[in-house]
Order: structure tokens, then C-alpha cells, then sequence
């Protein structure tokens, strides 16, 4: 019997994930927990998980009982399409960003390209209802993730994508959520989701296969699960999620940064 639960993210660029651990086993896959990536991190560190797929951001909230496992990650190397800003002006011109509450790495990151590279101090708030949003607007901004995007990005007239932003600023590649497992999961739980999510990663078409409604919507999905998101956690990823880590405000917990990364 395998113990232990795993907590991922509903969204559609883990469909490759969830698509891997849905053919893997009835055990594996009862044990998914899908929710929004701001709580990932309470179903794992509340125990209710073993395994989750945490948000770059939240790794700074982790104690040295966590590692990370697996070589695949939700990550970037160009245009990540699904974190983005939008507006109605220039970014130079923004006077406040309205921050998607369903990430804490994306609102980070927003932060830190706004201090870094585009030279603006705007004022921020927490976006917890679409109905706030106002496309009219000439001095808002909005930082939205996920599906939700392909809802809005055509009713504003900028949209400034982070990931380009940030290897524009960088020169490296950005990681936004990664596989992370307590210490006391078990290595039965952690070696078959690898090989489940492996094999997501490796049958795109057929994950497409099984999302997509229409020709145009299959050929969208497999555009954006081949050419915006990015799986494997190279060691430029890596290098690159260190980076992050080190420009956002620290945690108060201490963290061994070397044996969370082994």
C-alpha cells in the first residue's frame, strides 16, 4: 500500500501531470489533491499531503524536513503566456497593480520586475474577485495567472509577460512551481508519481487529446503545453529559481538552502 497524499495544481499547464497520474493507478490517482497554487503549501505543510507541486515563492516557508524531488518542474524558457500583466497603458504609467490571489510567486515576481527593471513604485492590492476587474481603466493594472488569462488578454490593450521580463532581466529561465516531498514520504509514493509524471511529459498528444473540445482548441492546448511551459528542471532552472529566491523578502523561518536543493 502506498502512503501518503499528493497536493498539485488545477490548472492547464499541469494537465501533463495529472494526465500521467491518471493512467499510472486507481491508487495514485485517489491520492491527488488539485487546488489553487497559493494552497499547496497548507495542504503540505498541514500534512493532509505528502508530495506537492509549491510555487517558487513558498519554498522560502519550507524547514529542512522538505526536499525537492523529480526533474520536472513548471517552468519557463520564453513566453509563459499564463502570468501576466494587463493594462491599458505603459508600464511606466501604471499607478496600481491588482494582484491575483491565487499566487504568491507571481505577485513576488511582479514586485521585484517592478522594483528591478521597469523603475515604478505602484501601489498593490489583492485581487480575490474577477468582478473587480475593470478593462476600462487607464492607470490599473492587472496581474492575472492561469486559465483565467485566455478570458482577459484580449480585453486590455498590454499584455507584458512575465517570464519574458524576467530572463529578459536575468538571462535565465524562471521556475514557477516544483515538486517538493516531506521527509518522511514514503519512496514507493515518491518513485511512482516520477514515473507517472515522466509519462504525462512524454505523451503530450495524448494529454491534448483528452482536454481539448475542438480542432482549435486542441491545436491552442498543445501550443501552449509545448511552447510556453517548460518541464524539466535543469540545472539553468534551478540556477534561476535560486535567484528568485534570493530577490524576494526571506521568510522568518531559517532554511538550509543547500539541503532543500539536494
Amino acid at each position: 500500500m502506498i502512503r501518503g497524499n499528493i497536493a498539485a495544481i488545477s490548472y492547464l499547464n499541469t494537465a501533463p501531470f495529472v494526465f500521467g497520474v491518471n493512467h499510472a493507478s486507481t491508487i495514485l490517482r485517489d491520492k491527488l489533491l488539485l487546488d489553487i497554487p497559493s494552497r499547496c503549501l497548507e495542504t503540505l505543510t498541514n500534512r493532509r499531503a505528502d508530495i506537492g507541486l509549491i510555487p517558487a515563492a513558498d519554498l522560502r516557508h519550507l524547514s529542512n524536513d522538505y526536499r525537492i524531488i523529480t526533474s520536472l518542474c513548471i517552468g519557463a524558457e520564453s513566453s509563459v503566456r499564463t502570468v501576466v500583466i494587463l493594462s491599458n497603458c505603459k508600464l511606466q504609467d501604471i499607478e496600481r497593480i491588482h494582484l491575483d490571489s491565487h499566487s504568491h510567486t507571481s505577485a513576488e515576481l511582479t514586485k521585484l520586475l517592478a522594483r528591478e527593471r521597469w523603475n515604478i513604485q505602484p501601489t498593490y492590492k489583492e485581487l480575490t474577485n474577477l468582478s473587480d476587474i475593470d478593462t476600462n481603466s487607464t492607470t490599473d493594472a492587472y496581474l492575472l495567472i492561469g486559465d483565467k488569462v485566455f478570458d482577459y488578454e484580449n480585453s486590455f490593450t498590454n499584455i507584458t509577460d512575465l517570464a519574458t521580463e524576467w530572463i529578459s532581466h536575468t538571462n535565465l529561465p524562471f521556475v514557477f512551481a516544483l515538486w517538493v516531498a516531506h521527509k518522511d514520504a514514503s519512496d514507493e509514493l515518491v518513485s511512482s508519481l516520477e514515473e507517472a509524471l515522466n509519462y504525462g511529459v512524454e505523451h503530450i498528444d495524448d494529454v491534448v487529446d483528452s482536454i481539448s473540445t475542438s480542432k482549435d482548441n486542441k491545436k491552442l492546448n498543445k501550443e501552449y503545453l509545448t511552447k510556453n511551459i517548460s518541464y524539466n528542471l535543469t540545472s539553468e532552472k534551478l540556477l534561476g529559481l535560486k535567484t528568485f529566491i534570493k530577490k524576494i523578502p526571506p521568510s522568518s523561518l531559517t532554511m538550509d538552502d543547500n539541503k532543500l536543493f539536494i
